[in-house]
């Protein structure tokens, strides 16, 4: 079992949307006197978190970047989480280790050890094999996808 260098376990959070962000938050925010101090790690592939229900602000120009998709290094700052910037590629739950391959630097991959390992990965657009949609449809489910509207 992996051990922080600070004592406490290795809280490995997958996904920075509502529930993985808001977790890993959470988690730095309790009081752990009756323990030690989890180190918490946040993983996503995006470098910016998504507040969905704005994202047509920021496509029509009524709302900023910064206001709709804050980077996590700004919305982290101040906080003990480390963020990680990459995809997901697989677990060895046996092992207690997350494969992750590397977004900030484009393509090496990274071992992630985690105690707990909390899976947060939300939803992706699915065109449900409806003919021409994959091809000519939009998808809108991040600030990308709302500057492209």
């Amino acid at each position: 079992m992996a051990e922080a260098s600070l004592g406490g376990p290795e809280v490995t959070v997958l996904g920075g949307g509502f529930g993985g962000l808001y977790t890993a938050l959470r988690l730095v925010s309790l009081d752990w006197s009756g323990g030690p101090r989890p180190r918490v790690t946040l993983v996503d592939r995006n470098e910016r978190f998504a507040f969905s229900p704005m994202l047509y602000e920021l496509a029509t120009g009524t709302a900023t970047n910064w206001e709709v998709a804050p980077l996590y290094e700004d919305l982290l700052a101040g906080t003990d989480i480390e963020f990680v910037r990459g995809e997901v590629r697989g677990m060895d739950e046996g092992e207690r280790i997350v494969r992750v391959l590397d977004g900030a630097d484009g393509g090496g991959e990274r071992m992630l050890p985690y105690d707990q390992c909390i899976v947060a990965l939300g939803a992706q657009p699915t065109f449900s094999g409806v003919p021409g949609a994959e091809e000519y449809a939009q998808p809108f489910y991040s600030a990308a996808d709302a500057m492209a509207v």
